[in-house]
């Protein structure tokens, strides 16, 4: 038997039967002409004409107890085929699903995309009160892929939704090139500006002469930080922009090292604040992914959220295994999460109640893309905290190299 398949996103907008009537007329219809032969035999037996003998009745009762096993499963397969028979349309598709036999269905699948032309038609004035009709929907391609549907309830209406749909279609993918162009633009604009940054941080720090040491060693760490920054953002932007995807680099790798690289870029900022950085990992943990990304993105914007949201106290990094997966925690002593603040922390522009006084340079981008990049990793991301003022935990696991 056949099925439909939901893709993951997909929203089924609306699912249509076929109109009551369709179905009081044809078990009426069928009612009726399980009758005629009682009917018939009974004004026959009425005038006189069917002899009256043993074998006869016999003959009669089989008959008749054939016929009604007959009118039941015709009205059985009706009441079946009612309520199995259904249009469903989604976000992306319509699905029509027919019972073509009492033990066989038909699932056919048209992609909103190929629709070219539909039509309504009430072929009669019963159809034109009770509001059904034929819906008619043209596709590009063989004519045998069109589709024609009779005993649709308000067809006008799921006309209207079609048409919108498509039309919301067409928005959306001239919605996404433009974004792609943008996309492309801005990363582009971005890299020039960062490159000059670099240049010049570059020139202070390679100049023998005339520059103090100290303002050297400063600019040798914006250097680094303007680089490694120019890495991140390419490294976000090199997958398929126009399809919202990230690019994965999958190479096996340890995930220890890794980790220990991103804790240790992140203490100047722990320093600065007068807390403790620690970091408890094995030897090796290996996972398969994208080492660069999972470094440069996820475990430092999650280590530094943690020190920028953490006044006093400390910060620890652990790496445990357990049940096939590598388990990352980054705990903090810091503001906390409250239960509406975990709601709009991984969503694109998300951000805590006291994310701006803690942290003004926050976008509210940083969780949201770094769980997109650990769920593109086979892996999930959450937070756990008992309230405001109690600190937090980020647990990140992935799935260990096989």
């Amino acid at each position: 038997m056949d099925t439909i398949h939901i893709e993951e996103g997909e929203r089924i907008l609306l699912t249509v039967r076929k109109h009551w009537l369709s179905l009081a007329r044809d078990s009426i219809g069928t009612i009726i002409v399980g009758f005629l032969p009682y009917v018939f035999f009974g004004m026959v037996s009425f005038a006189g004409f069917v002899p009256i003998f043993d074998l006869a009745n016999q003959y009669v009762v089989f008959g008749s107890a054939l016929w009604s096993l007959l009118i039941w499963i015709t009205l059985a397969i009706i009441w079946t085929n009612y309520y199995l028979d259904i249009w469903i349309l989604t976000d992306r598709r319509i699905f029509v699903i027919e019972q073509v036999g009492l033990f066989d269905r038909r699932v056919a699948t048209w992609g909103l995309e190929r629709i070219q032309h539909i039509t309504v038609e009430h072929q009669n004035i019963i159809e034109t009160l009770f509001g059904y009709g034929t819906l008619t929907i043209e596709t590009a391609g063989h004519s045998d892929y069109d589709l024609s549907a009779h005993g649709i309830p308000n067809p006008e209406i799921v006309r209207t939704r079609v048409l919108h749909q498509i039309g919301t279609i067409g928005q959306l993918q001239a919605m996404t090139k433009k974004q792609a162009d943008m996309i492309h633009m801005i990363s582009h604009e971005a890299k020039g500006y960062l490159a000059r940054d670099a240049a010049a941080l570059a020139e202070i720090t390679e100049k023998k002469e005339g520059v103090p040491e100290g303002l050297k060693h400063l600019a040798d760490a914006a250097l680094g930080e303007t680089r490694r920054g120019v890495s991140a953002m390419m490294n976000l932007l090199s997958g398929e922009a126009d399809k919202g995807e990230l690019a994965i680099d999958r190479v096996r790798f340890d995930l220890a090292p890794e980790l220990k690289d991103a804790v240790e870029h992140a203490r100047h900022l722990a320093q600065a604040k007068s807390l403790s950085l620690t970091l408890d990992a094995p030897q090796a943990v290996l996972v398969e992914g994208d080492p660069a990304k999972l470094r440069d993105v996820v475990f430092r914007n999650i280590i530094e959220n943690a020190l920028n949201y953490t006044d006093n106290g400390s910060v620890s990094v652990g790496l445990a295994t357990g049940n096939g997966l590598a388990i990352v925690r980054v705990k903090d002593t810091g503001i906390g999460v409250t239960e509406s603040d975990k709601e709009k922390l991984f969503s694109p522009g998300g951000r805590g109640e006291d994310a701006r006084a803690k942290n003004p340079h926050s976008t509210g981008y940083g969780l949201y893309i770094s769980k997109r990049l650990v769920e593109a990793h086979g892996g999930r991301l959450w937070i756990e905290s008992e309230g405001r003022g109690k600190g937090s935990s980020v647990f990140i696991e992935f799935p260990l190299a096989s």
